[in-house]
């Protein structure tokens, strides 16, 4: 059971076009999560991600823009703390910096997706390959494009909501705009549903699985692609 990253057959095999792979999660073609799971091309994967990312800084930059963040310092601390301060929130704000975070959250979940996908598939079905799990980590970049332009379309409808921090030497007080958050991971968990749907169907008709293991399967990838938006949501749910 190796870490195989080199595409296992000959793309002439299994032809399939970026757009094909792109728009896979909404096709759900038996012959495309065969070619995935027989022949993957990083490079889509790769471009389908840097897209993804694309996306996803919109929508991050236009729910960011709403927020009215006011910093007070207290005297005990040095001067130009607020500054300081002031400077590195409008650093968030960025973006540049927006677009990098979501490109290294994207990568990093998706070779962790892709660990699991290649766990799973080699235990249930005795198929598959580290690159080929890499590729249906991929399938998550047409959902995410769709959760960056829906979360756009929530951040311009939205008013503008005061985000007040008052820091200390031994203080730190702030009114989080839990109503704003709660708006976005309930977004972005009803997106994340539809990639469960496409894992369900993909470990069937790509992997051959049986329903049981198929099911299992994608309810274990799901939650590992999904950790932290349950992390996050938990304090909603207790």
């Amino acid at each position: 059971m190796g870490f195989d990253l080199d595409e296992v057959a000959p793309a002439e095999e299994f032809p399939y076009s970026f757009k094909e792979y792109l728009l896979q999660p909404l096709t759900l073609s038996s012959k495309i999560f065969s070619a995935i799971a027989s022949s993957p091309k990083l490079r889509y994967w790769l471009l389908a991600t840097l897209i993804s990312s694309l996306f996803l800084t919109i929508g991050s930059w236009v729910l960011m823009s709403k927020l009215v963040i006011n910093v007070r310092v207290s005297g005990e601390l040095p001067q130009g703390a607020q500054e300081m301060i002031e400077g590195l929130i409008e650093l968030t704000r960025n973006p540049l910096v927006i677009f990098v975070n979501s490109l290294a959250g994207e990568l990093l979940t998706g070779l962790i997706v892709a660990l699991a996908v290649f766990i799973l598939t080699r235990s249930l079905s005795g198929k598959g390959s580290f690159s080929s799990g890499i590729m249906v980590a991929g399938l998550r970049s047409l959902p995410s494009m769709a959760y960056g332009a829906l979360l756009a379309l929530l951040g311009y409808s939205m008013p503008e909501v005061e985000w007040n921090i008052e820091i200390g030497t031994l203080r730190f007080e702030t009114n989080i705009p839990w109503e704003m958050f709660l708006q976005e991971s309930l977004l972005q968990f009803i997106i994340s549903i539809w990639f469960f749907i496409v894992l369900l169907v993909c470990y069937t008709r790509g992997y051959g699985m049986t329903g049981g293991r198929a099911a299992v399967a994608s309810l274990c990838t799901w939650i590992v692609s999904n950790i932290f938006l349950l992390i996050g949501l938990a304090p909603y749910i207790t």
